[in-house]
Order: C-alpha cells, then sequence, then structure tokens
C-alpha cells in the first residue's frame, strides 16, 4: 500500500519471500481477506488521527473536488488541528459525489465528518481552491456550511491558487509573453511527438557537451510548470537551436520555431524568465508548505516583490549568462554557439527588450498585489495583530472587538428539511468578560518578555504554558493556528489518488481506493510500520481458521442455476 502495489501481487510476494527463507505460513490468501487487511490498517490510521483530532478544541476543513481516470467526480477533505501547541494538515476522507453542486458537497461534507464522530461547530476555518461552486456568496459550499452547522467558520481562498492566477493573468495581459508561452507548448508538442527529434536533440546535446535532458511541458495548471520548461531549454538552448535548424530543412513546423527561438530577443527573454520564474517557484514553494499560517502569507510576498523590483534594474544570474553567451561579431551579428541570432540590431534591440521586461515584471507585481492583499479580512487582520507580538500597535482593543463580535456571541444555525426548517442554537466559543480581563495580562506578556516572537511561537506558549490561567485566549491562540489559508493538501491526495487509480486499476472501489489513500498519506514508511494493533484487529474480528489460511487456496466451484 505505501508502494503503490497492486494487491493482486501480494501472494507472489508473499511466495518470495518463502522462497528467501523466511517463515512464511500463508499462502494464496483470497482477494477478500486482503482486502479486509487492507480496510483494517485504514481504519486503525483514520481512528488515530480523528482521536487527535477530538483533543484539539478546533479544526479546519479543506476540501476540493476533481475526477478520477474513470471521469467519476471524487471529493477530498482535508483537516488541520492543534496538538501539542502545533499545527498539522492531514488528508481525512475521500468520497465519490454524484455532482460537483453546492449543495452535494455540502450533504458528503456532513455525513463523512460527522460519521467520523467529529463535531462541525468545533470547525473554525475553510479552505478551497476559489471555484464558485465554493466560495459563492449567496450559495456556496462555504456559505452553507456556515448557515448549517459552522457558525463560527470563515473562508479563505487558497493562497497557492491565487498566486498561481496572477501569475497566469500577467502573462494574459502582455503579448510578448503570452506568445512565449505558447510556442513553448508548440515546441513541447512538435519535439515530444517524434522519436526521430528527440534524438536529433540528443545527438546535438552531446556534440555541443550540453545536459541529456529533454523538452518539459509549460503546464498551465501545474504549478511550476513553466518554470521546468525555461530551465531545460535554457541549458540546452545551443543543441535545441542546432536541432531546430536541422529538422528546419525538411518540415514547416521547426522552420517555424527556429524562426522564433533564433531571434536576439527570445533568448534574452529565456534567461530573463529563468530569472523571474525561479523566484516565483521559491515563493509558490513557501506557500505550499504544510506549517504555514496565514501571518507568514505577506511578508513571504513582499520578499518576492521586493527581488522583483531589483530584477527591474539589475540582471538575474541567468539572463547575465545568457548576455555573457551571445557572441558580437565586429558585422553587429549575434550568434550562440555557432547559430546566428536573428533580428539583432545594436542598442535597439536591448532597448525594446527592456521595455518588455519593464512591463512583465511590473503586471506581475500588480496582478500578485491584486490577488494577494495584505488583509484579506478583518477577521484575519485582528487575529494577526492580537497573536503576533512584533505586529504591536495601539489598535489592539479593536482588533479584539472584532474578534469578540465573531466568537463571544451565540450563534444558530438553520437546516431546511420538507419546507420545515429546523433551528439549532450554538453556544458562544468564548467568554467575552474573561476574554476581556485575560487580555490585559497577555498584552503585558505580548510587550515584554514574549515581544520577540513570532506568531507560532507565541500562540504554542500561551497553549502550554498558560491555558489554566487564561483559557480563553488560549482558545483564540489555537483559532489561529488552525486557520488555514492553503488547499494544497488536497491537491497532493489528488496526486495519491491518481498514482493509485490508473487506466489498470480503474476497477478500484470507493473504499478499496480510499483505504490506500490513507495508509499511503497517513501512514509511517514501511520500516516503521507495527503491525501488532491490524493484526489484533484482524483476529477478534471473526472465528480465524487457521488451516484455512495455510491450505492451498481451493476455488469454488460454479454451479449452474436452474431456471
Amino acid at each position: 500500500m505505501k508502494n503503490e502495489i497492486p494487491f493482486n501481487q501480494l501472494n507472489a510476494i508473499l511466495d518470495l519471500q518463502r522462497l528467501n527463507g523466511a517463515e512464511m505460513p500463508y499462502q494464496n490468501l483470497s482477494w477478500s481477506t486482503i482486502k479486509e487487511i487492507q480496510e483494517i490498517i485504514s481504519e486503525n490510521y483514520k481512528k488515530d488521527l480523528v482521536s487527535e483530532i477530538n483533543t484539539s478544541n478546533f479544526f479546519a476543513l479543506l476540501l476540493d473536488e476533481s475526477t478520477d481516470i474513470t471521469v467519476s467526480k471524487r471529493l477530498s477533505i482535508c483537516v488541520r488541528y492543534v496538538k501539542t501547541g502545533e499545527a498539522f494538515t492531514s488528508f481525512l476522507a475521500s468520497a465519490e459525489i454524484t455532482d460537483g453542486c453546492a449543495y452535494t458537497v455540502v450533504e458528503a461534507v456532513h455525513n463523512i465528518v460527522t460519521s467520523l464522530g467529529l463535531d462541525l461547530t468545533k470547525c473554525v476555518s475553510l479552505a478551497t481552491d476559489g471555484a464558485s461552486v465554493m466560495m459563492g456568496r449567496k450559495a456556496g459550499v462555504g456559505v452553507q456550511l456556515q448557515a448549517k452547522f459552522c457558525p463560527y467558520m470563515i473562508q479563505t481562498h487558497c493562497i497557492a491558487h491565487r498566486f498561481n492566477l496572477a501569475i497566469t493573468d500577467a502573462m494574459k495581459n502582455n503579448d510578448t509573453m503570452k506568445k512565449f508561452k505558447e510556442m513553448f507548448q508548440t515546441l513541447y508538442n512538435f519535439m515530444s511527438s517524434s522519436t526521430v527529434r528527440i534524438n536529433t536533440l540528443k545527438s546535438m546535446q552531446q556534440l555541443l557537451n550540453e545536459p541529456d535532458i529533454t523538452i518539459k511541458e509549460p503546464h498551465s495548471i501545474r504549478w511550476l510548470g513553466l518554470k521546468r520548461s525555461v530551465e531545460v531549454v535554457y541549458d540546452c538552448f545551443g543543441s535545441l537551436l542546432a536541432a531546430l535548424s536541422n529538422l528546419a530543412t525538411e518540415n514547416a513546423s521547426a522552420k517555424g520555431l527556429f524562426k522564433y527561438f533564433s531571434q536576439y530577443k527570445t533568448a534574452l527573454l529565456v534567461g530573463l524568465m529563468l530569472d523571474v520564474h525561479t523566484e516565483l517557484g521559491i515563493l509558490s514553494c513557501h506557500l505550499q508548505e504544510k506549517s504555514l499560517v496565514f501571518s507568514d502569507v505577506y511578508p513571504l510576498i513582499e520578499g518576492t516583490v521586493g527581488k522583483l523590483e531589483y530584477l527591474k534594474s539589475n540582471e538575474g544570474s541567468g539572463l547575465h549568462d545568457m548576455r555573457k553567451s551571445i557572441e558580437i561579431s565586429e558585422n553587429n551579428e549575434a550568434s550562440y554557439k555557432g547559430e546566428t541570432l536573428k533580428n539583432y540590431k545594436k542598442n535597439h534591440s536591448d532597448k525594446e527588450f527592456e521595455t518588455v521586461k519593464l512591463n512583465y515584471i511590473d503586471s506581475l507585481i500588480k496582478n500578485i498585489k491584486k490577488r494577494i492583499r495584505k488583509h484579506d479580512s478583518e477577521i484575519l487582520a485582528s487575529l494577526g495583530v492580537i497573536l503576533e507580538p512584533l505586529s504591536y500597535t495601539s489598535d489592539n482593543e479593536s482588533a479584539l472587538k472584532c474578534i469578540m463580535s465573531l466568537y463571544c456571541e451565540p450563534k444558530v444555525t438553520k437546516i431546511t428539511v420538507d419546507d420545515i426548517t429546523h433551528q439549532t442554537h450554538v453556544p458562544a466559543l468564548l467568554d467575552g468578560d474573561k476574554l476581556m480581563e485575560e487580555w490585559q495580562a497577555v498584552k503585558a506578556m505580548s510587550q515584554g518578555c514574549y515581544r520577540q516572537l513570532h506568531l507560532q511561537d507565541f500562540c504554542k506558549k500561551i497553549i502550554l504554558k498558560h491555558n489554566t490561567r487564561y483559557p480563553n485566549f488560549a482558545k483564540i491562540a489555537e483559532i489561529g493556528l488552525c486557520i488555514e489559508v492553503s488547499s494544497v493538501e488536497c491537491e497532493r491526495s489528488f496526486s495519491a489518488q491518481n498514482r493509485f487509480k490508473t487506466k489498470y486499476r480503474a476497477a478500484l472501489k470507493d473504499e478499496s481506493l480510499e483505504a490506500l489513500m490513507t495508509v499511503f498519506l497517513l501512514g509511517p514508511s514501511v520500516k516503521d510500520f507495527n503491525p501488532s494493533k491490524s493484526v489484533s484487529t484482524w483476529l477478534r474480528r471473526r472465528d480465524r481458521r487457521k488451516k484455512r489460511l495455510t491450505e492451498a487456496y481451493k476455488p469454488r466451484l460454479v454451479t449452474k442455476k436452474k431456471l
């Protein structure tokens, strides 16, 4: 299960171990037995996770939907909770749903979460990919969950998805960059569709002593897809020009690609895009970290924007090395490793490139700031002021009142069934009067001995050391750590899902697929796996006949039924 091996190979593995001299009494296990063992291992890990979540006062949900290889709609549910003063994000469940409507998703979430023994009123945050089904203002999943089950929940748009949208928007609004990406897609389609073309590129790489690498696809929905594509072209740019030059004599598509990539401006663009997207890739990786908290986002954004501002007036290593590799002859002709670069005009070409460079970087900065604002919501801004000693201001009192308006007042949830509305009164999460009393002491600590702590460290101190004395503020600290700003964990679960359910394993049932994903995402390595708990559960589940497990498998006789 951890190594994505189909369980019809299990008996072969047992036979191999038996040949290796291991004591292996079980042989020819039936599929039902293997499936039962698989489900028991999965259930144990799921129970352990639910027990940990229930020790936390609050938790957050991460939702996303996708389709598998059989075009079945699947919903991934992940969870973020606090344990020993630290936030943990983990896969919770995966289920097949009939459609992608908001009502269907809400019902599936409610049924799955409650069946696991979790209280939805403790959910204080929902992170989604920003689709209208999830974030619709009138009847989206977040609005319905808040109205029916989670009155104290706030919803966030995944920061990694927003960042990717900002990059995409910057390229859409720039004709030069739009064509740049289209030509990279054309290059990938052209090279990957023929073994002869791939071998031509490889032979040129060997001849010019460049890395033996293949052209990558600039995937639009895959984060860092364009970065990897640009890296490959940059590392073997000379080989690529030589290969396209040879292929252009017989192929019109190669002729068009050679005409574009052999331009002086294109060569400089490749170096520029490597520098820019290296910085964007670093930020994207940070935004996908499991330990990310909401207060970390904007400092990371500011750092990347600062580096982009620097690249406007300075050359990065990629552009600098590309310029260094381009040779300018006495006749004002540019060449790269023997291949002539077209449309080079002294001074004019560099000025034209600088204009494109400034427009693209300005567009990137503008779109990043537009998509990712410093304060996405009043609650997040208030939590940042209260829980971050380093950002202490005189406006702390108003921030505390904003938090109290959400968490210190009782709420009512409403569910309509058969035109009958059922109301449920949910008590307040915090005691407002006691919170105001506790805040005076906590404020003194945040300005005193804890003034140099970051949000995570400050919250951990409050939860672990001052929980009994300041219980209400400890709950605020726990809420702050639970707030999820990314739905990346759902994307990781979809990656696991697609590795398990392939066209060769398309018949995997819903229960088996979820069991495989649970063990893969929650379980330890094979080396660290302790089977004793699962073995005990398996032996107690029913009366096991030892003889049956050690004898050769005999399939049941199929008898014809009389009509």
